[in-house]
């Protein structure tokens, strides 16, 4: 009995030895496993690390990329406002180009009618001038008739109021 008693206590032993290895293998195991779950977390907050310094720089990029829209905006808006200055400008310039030519073609119109004028009014000093030439020609044969008349003697008056004409015709 005591023999049976002994391997039941060595069963009891050996169990209670290979819960002990077990649980030492499992401590083990869990160490390992410890040191491996803190080297991978050491790589993540470095990766986590370098994660925030490249969302850092990215961010500074950004808020660059940002200033720089805002100034070709603004640089966009002056020449855009430029632009349209110019552009009504050259309207306004076209406007008055076109008033010009306006005031031009009446100044023409004018001056064909004042040349038309001036034509019909030679024409009329013409006609006056060869009418006048008519009347100092008869006048002139009336003094002459006149002369013949009375006996061939020409009277001052006369003579200067033939003269007179003769001067007024050549100014």
């Amino acid at each position: 009995e005591t023999l049976k008693r002994l391997h039941e206590l060595e069963g009891e032993v050996s169990k209670s030895e290979i819960q002990k290895l077990n649980a030492i293998r499992n401590a083990e195991e869990l160490e390992a496993r410890i040191v491996e779950l803190e080297t991978e977390n050491d790589v993540f907050y470095k990766r986590e690390s370098s994660l925030e310094l490249e969302m850092n720089e990215l961010k500074r990029e950004v808020e660059e990329l940002q200033s720089e829209a805002e100034e070709g905006r603004i640089l966009i808006q002056k020449k855009s406002e430029k632009a349209q200055a110019a552009h009504e400008q050259l309207r306004e310039a076209l406007e008055r180009e076109k008033q010009a030519q306006r005031d031009l073609d009446t100044l023409r119109e004018t001056l064909m009618l004042r040349e038309k004028r001036l034509d019909n009014m030679k024409g009329e000093l013409e006609a006056m001038a060869s009418g006048r030439e008519e009347a100092e020609k008869r006048f002139a044969n009336l003094l002459c008739m006149r002369r013949f008349r009375d006996g061939g003697s020409v009277k001052v008056s006369e003579s200067s109021a033939l003269g007179g004409g003769e001067e007024r015709r050549s100014q």
